[in-house]
């Protein structure tokens, strides 16, 4: 009788070969089957293909690397299991196996193919959309709200795990059973197209890009793994992107990339004034909190083509909250691949503080948190000619080596806003100095109340070689302790002090630093009201006192 059971086979050399498989995430079924005096278990391991792979040559290729391996175990009393075959098999060809060491290599072999495999599908974290996700199992949903770091988390975790994880044509993060699923529509200029539509960009050498379909890319991506890789030199490949080095000069090096929104429907040029003047930075914040954009990686900058789309750009400075373009000597017009050796060395003298990003135009932030630079694809600018200043139009051969005239522009409105800012601070605290002052009042009454209360019942404050009870009070909470004729914290009649409040209606909850800290029960409105006119009384005071000092 054979039938699909646990996979486990109660053999012990045999299940120690299945836990080793399934940790490395592994597809194991076993067959069971029972006669009268012999039980036989034919286990087999195969390589779950990536859904990036699903109907390509390299995901059959995939599909056919597998391990079968029979164990039989006699139904007497003590026997011990025996492993009758096993084989490798592959898209090509097969091989036994004899030994179990020669098993455990193989699943090994296996396992470690699967990482990969697993690794070089995943999308990366800065694929999952920025939105809160809804959790499916099973197509049943289970949470909804999920931030968007936990999931990229959860993505960064199965990566290097080289676990299973995939990104759907609905920007939903699919692992296992479980899917996560942005609860807001993504933006149409961020919307996946139809398979059939989509498009991705060739580069030959360097050279021009070209806009090709996506399964023209895909097949050239698949072609070069498979039967065409006695052709290629060289090659690497993630996802749908590649690099392949062909062996024949004349073929060169290809590039293929997903195309961007911004390179299917490119935006027109517009004037200098314009584009430069544009600032995404939220006011209040600093370039490396608020640049725009996705992020870019150390990795991706060793082929600088593949994230710099444009060859030519325009340098900006970050210069008391605004961007201002640098002296005419040093002329603002740079290359693509000066940008992208200014963003590795910002990256390398500062790893974990530096931060370059990539905005949706096209436009390069990189900050270390005391310079920031943008780079503006010189495309952008109408009519851009690289032997004018961008900013006063005047021709670099002839306007000397001092800064452009936008410069004082962007300086006096530099100012201007750090007036703006010294204003608002100032109101600020002179707010927090008010509000202060009524807390304090307004403190200084309920140590009243409370002492009143405390009287009502006998008890007596403490003085000098006399035990009793002690307030502290400040804008921020009133404490009261009890301490003994030396001075010393007395818990005892603490307690009874605490339980004398309460019964008179307080809230009494233990203090941080030392006795308790207390707050009076029922409406406090009059407390609050004659802490204000406190405060206002006092204020008034002091400002009688001033003039009369004048």
């Amino acid at each position: 009788m054979a039938a699909e059971t646990e996979t486990k086979t109660g053999i012990k050399n045999a299940d120690e070969i299945i836990t080793l498989a399934l940790a490395y995430g592994l597809t194991v079924t076993v067959e069971t089957t029972d006669r009268e005096t012999l039980t036989s278990h034919l286990v087999r391991f195969a390589i779950p293909v990536p859904v990036a792979y699903a109907g390509t040559e390299l995901g059959r290729a995939i599909a056919g690397d597998t391990l079968t391996m029979l164990w039989t175990k006699s139904t007497r009393k003590g026997a011990r299991g025996r492993l009758e075959d096993a084989t490798v098999w592959s898209a090509t060809d097969s091989r036994k196996v004899r030994t179990v060491r020669l098993l455990t290599a193989g699943v090994e072999h296996m396992g470690r193919d699967a990482q990969k495999y697993a690794r070089d599908a995943a999308p990366l974290p800065e694929d999952v959309v920025d939105a809160p996700h809804a959790v499916f199992v099973d197509g049943r949903q289970v949470h909804k709200g999920i931030p968007a770091a936990r999931v990229r988390m959860i993505v960064s975790n199965r990566r290097f795990a080289g676990r299973l994880v995939h990104q759907d044509d609905e920007n939903a993060i699919c692992s296992d059973s479980r899917r996560y699923v942005p609860v807001q529509p993504t933006p149409a200029e961020e919307t996946p197209a139809p398979a059939d539509e989509r498009k991705h960009v060739r580069t030959v050498d360097g050279g021009t890009p070209e806009i090709i379909p996506t399964r023209d890319a895909l097949a050239e991506i698949n072609t070069a793994m498979m039967e065409g890789k006695h052709d290629v030199r060289e090659m690497s490949a993630a996802r749908s992107s590649a690099r392949i080095v062909y062996k024949d000069p004349a073929r060169g090096t290809v590039k293929l990339r997903p195309a961007t929104a911004e390179g299917l429907s490119p935006r027109r040029p517009r004037p200098a004034a314009e584009v430069l003047a544009a600032d995404p930075i939220p006011a209040g914040a600093s370039v490396l909190e608020g640049m725009p954009g996705r992020k870019i990686t150390r990795e991706e900058l060793r082929t600088p083509g593949d994230v710099l789309i444009h060859t030519d750009y325009v340098v900006q400075l970050r210069n008391s909250g605004a961007w201002i373009l640098p002296n005419h000597d040093d002329h603002a017009d740079i290359t693509r691949g000066s940008v992208a050796i200014v963003l590795r060395r910002m990256l390398d003298d500062a790893p974990g503080r530096a931060r370059t990003t990539l905005d949706t135009d096209g436009t390069v932030y990189v900050s270390n948190g005391r310079q920031a630079v943008r780079y503006i694809p010189a495309a952008r600018i109408a009519d851009r000619s690289a032997d004018f200043c961008p900013g006063c139009g005047t021709p670099y051969a002839t306007n000397g080596d001092g800064p452009c005239a936008q410069v004082h522009a962007a300086e006096q409105r530099a100012a201007d806003a750090d007036r703006i800012r010294a204003q608002a601070a100032l109101e600020t605290r002179a707010y927090n100095v008010r509000l202060e002052a009524q807390q304090l009042a307004t403190n200084q009454v309920i140590e009243e109340r409370a002492r009143e209360s405390l009287a009502a019942v006998l008890h007596q404050a403490a003085g000098e070689g006399k035990a009793g009870f002690v307030f502290h009070t400040n804008h921020l909470a009133v404490r009261l302790r009890g301490v003994n004729s030396y001075g010393e914290e007395w818990p005892l009649l603490t307690e009874a002090l605490q339980l004398h409040l309460e019964h008179y209606g307080w809230f009494v909850e233990p203090a941080q630093c030392h006795g308790v800290r207390i707050t009076p029960g029922g409406d406090v409105a009059e407390i609050v009201r004659e802490g204000q006119r406190r405060s206002v009384d006092t204020a008034h005071a002091q400002a009688v006192a001033e003039l009369a000092q004048v």
